[in-house]
């Protein structure tokens, strides 16, 4: 994953940092291997190999956690320790964890995302491929449109009727006259709060929304004008194209992945009566 170990192996190791004695007799069965291996390779568990570079990143880990740092000794612990680890992963396969342990399943699914999505990373787009994606994408990174609004505002028992009737009743003044001209998402939510300013903000010219009672009263709105800022150019906004950028090739990534697995992988699955009862 991205070259990075589960550090899990590191904090089983630095808890038995204090079994010197328990690391130099473990260390000895190691050392009674005979079968020569490959060059990078520190150890072979079964068929899982425990790589070199592994090791060192192991070792120097548990140096730095370590307060009086690297020891006579570590890389051969450490390694006995990643035996272990292999050991006890063969073990809850043969189990079949990985199939039957709800928490496994979440950590293997959750490792296998992050593995696919580390993998889409690691290519950069080109200053044409960036370009391309940002024309497509450029709506997305717009600001929040402006509208000019037409308002009315009545309190009372009858103030629902005052402010829906064409022409209008007698209306009340609104306890926060909105600012004339155009009207921000800010200016919007002072007046109205949040919910309301989403549902202003994104109405077609001439609607009217639904009356909103607020301040004592109902107040009815309509959105005469829209006004959609345009994007900001490229340059000025690189690193968010480049971050939207790189969300959308891990999403492909997976997406790709698991329509590709559904072709290969034999899959049966029994018909499911979406009528019965759970």
């Amino acid at each position: 994953m991205s070259g990075n170990t589960p550090w899990a192996t590191l904090v089983f190791a630095a808890g038995m940092v204090a079994a010197g004695a328990l690391a130099a007799r473990e260390t000895t069965r190691l050392a009674h291997a005979t079968e020569a291996l490959p060059e990078g390779v520190a150890a072979r568990v079964g068929e899982h190999r425990i790589m070199d570079a592994e090791l060192d990143r192991a070792t120097e880990a548990l140096a730095r956690d370590r307060r009086d740092g690297a020891q006579p000794g570590d890389r051969a612990h450490v390694l006995d320790r990643l035996v272990d680890e292999a050991l006890l992963v063969q073990l809850a396969l043969d189990q079949g964890l990985a199939q039957r342990d709800p928490r496994t399943r979440a950590d293997l699914t959750a490792a296998a995302l992050q593995l696919l999505v580390s993998e889409a990373e690691l290519s950069e787009p080109s200053a044409a491929e960036l370009e391309a994606f940002y024309a497509e994408r450029r709506g997305e990174l717009r600001g929040a449109p402006r509208v000019q609004v037409e308002q009315r505002f009545a309190r009372g028992d009858d103030a629902l009727a005052r402010v829906m009737a064409e022409p209008p009743a007698a209306l009340d003044a609104p306890p926060l006259p909105l600012p004339s001209g155009w009207l921000s998402d800010r200016d919007l939510r002072e007046v109205f709060g949040g919910t309301f300013t989403t549902l202003a903000l994104a109405a077609p010219e001439g609607t009217w929304l639904p009356p909103h009672e607020r301040d004592g009263g109902v107040h009815r709105v309509r959105v005469l004008r829209r006004q959609a800022p345009a994007a900001p150019p490229l340059e000025q906004v690189r690193d968010e194209v480049l971050a939207l950028y790189r969300r959308q090739r891990a999403d492909d990534a997976v997406r790709a992945y698991l329509e590709r697995a559904r072709t290969e992988v034999p899959i049966t699955q029994r018909p499911l009566d979406e009528d019965r009862d759970p």
